[in-house]
């Protein structure tokens, strides 16, 4: 009798433990992507400024999940933004910041940048 309760036990662990780990691994596999928006910028560029004040002013980091990437002096940044460009087919040879990627479109410039977060908050 004290067997049988003890085998039950061990079916019911071993049944949890199926289970805990299936759902860890759905949540670890069925990721959203880490980043909403990314926002290629460089420290001297006075567009990119207009755009962190745009940003800053209306506190979309807490409204969005906006990531700021330095472009002009981190390769791995640079890189990145290169292939995102590419990705959307606006490679013409030249890269440009402000420059902000999205539900994989991309975005050049100040005016095109805030209207695209304008619309997510419901400004003008």
């Amino acid at each position: 009798m004290a067997l049988k309760k003890v085998h039950k036990a061990l079916i019911a662990y071993a049944l949890l433990s199926i289970i805990l780990i299936g759902s860890l691994s759905i949540i670890y596999f069925v990721k959203k992507p880490a980043d909403d928006y990314v926002l290629y910028y460089s420290e001297t560029c006075p567009h990119c400024k207009i755009v962190e004040e745009y940003i800053s002013n209306n506190s979309l980091q807490t409204k969005l999940h906006i990531t700021e990437k330095e472009v002009s002096k981190n390769q791995p940044n640079l890189l990145e933004m290169k292939r995102r460009v590419d990705s959307c087919g606006e490679n013409n040879g030249t890269l440009s910041v402000p420059f902000m990627y999205y539900q994989k479109n991309c975005f050049t410039g100040e005016d095109e940048i805030i209207t695209l977060l304008s619309s997510k908050i419901g400004g003008a």
